[in-house]
């Protein structure tokens, strides 16, 4: 279906006109951080102070890369990239933040290309990739450079969706093997990219359509087993490190933890659709408290199931709604335990499903009730505004360890 929307053979002028806009617009705005100098919260211990990667690029920093657990993480492909900006930039805080500028566009620019492709929605699709790539939860991952695994791991996140769109009818062995690829090195970035399995499954039933087919279910699951059984051996990777480094003691038992769950996803929802006062740091509390525990459980189970019920007239309220509950599942609170109750940077991915759900919305609702067309483009000409003021607004504090603490 993808491969063969009429409107995308149709356009390509606008096409490429709104990518280029998109691209001016992600570089224009996050272009200042290139001036930017590293910060002392893990920068240095991961770059400049880090001995393996200060010496830049070599046979020896690929011995340590591929055989160190760092901070009770195993991110090989990390240390590598910051090893070849030390070799080519040398230890100098501009290169660094160079490359995450580079990175988080070209995430954007592929983001646009997925939806762009497979929906065959022009302006709904660039609308959704601004958001992604302007917003100002985008600040903390973009700015810092050691949340490079942020927008390195999303680069192979989107490849990976990028393959798995253009080959999905039918699906190509040399296509199932490059989505592999992507997510293994993605994987190597970071542990989030656990969920991209259930991430194409959901891009399957919309805006594929693929699970529409009968018993074509089983084969998009069958195509997904190996993706899975890599999460599951990067779930075993990650436990065993944390459990080995002290990183995953918590004062509160299985089941309190349990309880800390459903909560921890509405400061995530209330970020996203108001972002101000954000911080670094949200300090944790992790107490266990029955009543906002029921509470939060009831209002989650309302939403779903709310949703599930339009999954037939509103197919992409679902897939968005699903995609943010188990994109972000890794990082919520609970099931990650750490120094921060959240923190903004562990929406990278899971915020693309908000976004697709506000943008789809929006547009199915107005265009049944507006007949003018710049009522929509006013609308989200105001939105992308503001998230572009306020990123710029958050973006000056990252200048230096003075400006943010």
């Amino acid at each position: 279906m993808c491969a063969s929307s009429p409107l995308w053979r149709r356009e390509p002028g606008p096409t490429l006109f709104v990518a280029l806009l998109l691209a001016a617009l992600t570089l224009t705005l996050f272009w200042p951080a290139g001036g930017f100098d590293f910060i002392d919260l893990d920068d240095p211990s991961y770059v400049f102070a880090n001995p393996q990667v200060a010496s830049g690029l070599s046979w020896a920093g690929l011995r340590w890369a591929m055989t160190t657990v760092h901070d009770g993480w195993w991110l090989p492909l990390l240390w590598l990239s910051y090893m070849t900006g030390v070799s080519l930039f040398g230890t100098s805080p501009g290169g660094f933040h160079l490359v995450n500028i580079l990175l988080h566009t070209v995430n954007a620019l592929l983001l646009f290309w997925v939806l762009r492709r497979s929906t065959g929605r022009l302006w709904e699709s660039a609308l959704v990739a601004a958001l992604f790539a302007i917003h100002p939860l985008r600040v903390e991952s973009v700015a810092w450079v050691a949340q490079r695994k942020d927008v390195l791991g999303g680069f192979f996140w989107m490849l990976a969706m990028a393959v798995h769109c253009r080959q999905a009818q039918p699906p190509a062995r040399t296509s199932r093997m490059l989505v592999f690829l992507f997510m293994l090195l993605g994987l190597m970035s970071k542990a989030t990219v656990v969920p991209l399995p259930v991430a194409l499954l959901l891009l399957d039933f919309w805006p594929l359509r693929r699970l529409a087919e009968p018993g074509r279910w089983k084969r998009c699951l069958a195509e997904k087993l190996p993706l899975f059984f890599l999460a599951a051996l990067f779930v075993w990777i990650t436990l065993r490190n944390h459990l080995a480094t002290g990183g995953a003691d918590s004062p509160l038992g299985f089941w309190g933890r349990l309880t800390l769950i459903p909560g921890n996803y509405f400061p995530y929802l209330a970020k996203f659709f108001w972002p101000v006062r954000l911080s670094l740091y949200y300090p944790e509390h992790d107490v266990v408290r029955w009543l906002p525990f029921l509470g939060a459980t009831a209002a989650l189970a309302v939403l779903t199931l709310t949703l599930w019920r339009r999954r037939e007239s509103a197919p992409y309220l679902w897939m968005g709604w699903l995609w943010f509950l188990f994109v972000l599942g890794p990082v919520v609170r609970g099931i990650r335990v750490g120094y921060a109750a959240y923190a903004d940077r562990f929406l990278y991915l899971p915020a693309i499903g908000l976004a697709i759900m506000v943008v789809w919305g929006a547009s199915t609702w107005l265009a049944a009730r507006v007949r003018r067309r710049w009522v929509p483009a006013l609308a989200a000409g105001l939105v992308l505004a503001g998230c572009g003021y306020l990123t710029a607004c958050n973006l000056r504090y990252w200048r230096n360890s003075d400006t943010l603490f």
